[in-house]
């Protein structure tokens, strides 16, 4: 993750006119696990979601993102996960201008969960299925 100096600030205006010339180049899964313990499965899982952000510059002008997602399930009245599952994404973005710390601090707490959220979705919900396990619907991304 590229170092944070001050935290430095965009407004609004700014950053909508900075978005407008970023172009999405991919989208790809990095790593991803997942972790069953049968004996724990059980009525009224509680999910939890983490995840974590960073990006670095590349030589080339674009940037790399990165976005780690965790998701644990437990029983409610237990504290042993019958499930995790983890899942990383790497996000490469091309922009006609450098993109500037401030602008990046933004895009990774808004639109990079935003845009790497139903990829995370679609993934648990997938292969918790192909793991034989019963489904789950993740919630609408809210940060």
């Amino acid at each position: 993750m590229a170092k944070k100096t001050a935290q430095a600030q965009m407004c609004p205006e700014a950053y909508r006119a900075r978005l407008a010339g970023v172009e999405l180049v991919s989208i790809t899964l990095e790593s991803f696990t997942l972790k069953t313990d049968r004996s724990r499965l059980g009525e009224g899982m509680k999910l939890s979601v983490k995840h974590k952000v960073g990006y670095e510059p590349l030589d080339n002008g674009s940037v790399t993102l990165s976005i780690a997602y965790d998701l644990t399930a437990t029983r409610s009245n237990k504290r042993e996960a019958a499930v995790t599952l983890s899942a990383a994404f790497s996000v490469v973005l091309d922009s006609d201008e450098p993109l500037m710390e401030a602008f990046l601090d933004i895009f990774t707490k808004v639109n990079l969960p935003v845009n790497t959220w139903p990829y995370f979705r679609e993934l648990a919900q997938n292969m918790l299925q192909r793991a034989g396990l019963p489904p789950i619907t993740l919630p609408f991304w809210r940060s």
